[in-house]
């Protein structure tokens, strides 16, 4: 477009200082010939650049179907994959609201982030819970085997004598085992 207001300025400006716009002035046989090979190289190269247009509009199209189509994707993907439901509704949200490169470039990192965060938490979270389990496993350890102590003392101190001797009343054995 500015190379065509340029060329336009230029020849206003010869068509003034050499008048070529006097109604008086003919064009000779030279003259109109070469008119006549200007406009058809305008009007070949006009149509070549709305070739080139077409064709660019043509391949934006198709790109935006491929965008639309990925974007369909990815919300699929996050239906089906996504169980953090604020986790997910950021990233649909996200995948919708931008439209620049750039824009989905810092989508990217943000969400990343995000989720390296989730799963540090998460990661927080188990270790918390094992700890917890491990002190649970080893209370209900610390207890079975208090109990088969007990268990193995309770013949020795319900003995009665008799007669013939010391008695058991309560007669049983108590497995050992391996932790």
């Amino acid at each position: 477009m500015n190379e065509t207001r340029r060329v336009l300025q230029l020849w206003n400006s010869y068509v003034r200082v050499h008048k070529l716009d006097d109604p008086f002035l003919e064009l000779s046989d030279s003259d109109a010939e070469f008119m006549r090979e200007i406009v058809y190289r305008l009007e070949a190269g006009s149509q070549d650049v709305i070739r080139r247009l077409e064709q660019q509009r043509e391949a934006i199209g198709k790109e935006r179907d491929k965008v639309t189509a990925s974007r369909q994707r990815f919300r699929e993907f996050c239906q089906r994959q996504v169980q953090d439901v604020k986790l997910r509704e950021m990233a649909e949200r996200g995948v919708e609201a931008k439209d620049a490169y750039a824009e989905f470039q810092e989508f990217e990192a943000m969400m990343r982030a995000s989720i390296l965060k989730a799963n540090q938490i998460a990661e927080l979270r188990m270790q918390t819970e094992d700890q917890k389990l491990q002190q649970f496993i080893t209370h209900i350890q610390a207890h079975l085997r208090q109990i088969a102590q007990e268990l193995r003392e309770l013949p020795k101190r319900t003995r009665v004598r008799t007669e013939s001797g010391n008695k058991e009343i309560y007669v049983f054995h108590v497995p050992d085992w391996d932790e």
